[in-house]
């Protein structure tokens, strides 16, 4: 029966049995690949994986099945945890492009209001001098709604903060 060791992968929290592909000896050492469709691991110390050691080839450590019995737990829970780091990192990625692309349409939303260009860099003197154009008529003390008076009143706001 062939010799089957373990590779693990602690990003994806995922295992495999491998075998030993090629095979030479240099030096007194066993020096080995591993075998379809992990060829490319490889070369490492035969001798030093037989006995307990492990190595590491990218984002996977190669093991005995012995040592994978004593740290597989140990090794499952690190994955997860790096696993829910990444996914919580990701979902942090989107909700700061959604917040990016929410900021952008109420920009050009406020832009709207105004009457002001949709592009292009905004002085706080042409914010200012076209929220007191629209408020001319816009003002519920010369007639105007008081939602829109709101509505002109924030988007000016909000385009200083900028």
């Amino acid at each position: 029966m062939e010799e089957r060791f373990i590779i693990f992968n602690g990003s994806l929290g995922v295992h495999d049995f491998v075998t030993i592909g090629e095979m030479k000896v240099e030096n007194e050492k066993t020096i080995a690949w591993l075998e379809e469709p992990y060829e490319m691991v490889g070369p490492f110390d035969l001798n030093k994986l037989r006995t307990g050691e492990e190595f590491n080839f990218a984002a996977c450590v190669v093991m005995s099945q012995q040592k994978w019995k004593k740290e597989r737990i140990f090794l499952q829970k690190e994955a997860l945890k790096r696993q829910q780091k990444a996914q919580q990192e990701h979902y942090e990625d989107i909700r700061r492009y959604n917040r990016k692309k929410q900021y952008l349409n109420d920009e050009k939303k406020h832009r709207e209001v105004l009457c002001l260009p949709l592009e292009g860099v905004l002085e706080a003197v042409e914010i200012k001098a076209a929220y007191r154009r629209l408020i001319k008529t816009e003002h519920p003390d010369v007639g105007g709604s008081h939602e829109k008076f709101i509505e002109i009143t924030a988007a000016r706001d909000a385009l200083l903060k900028k």
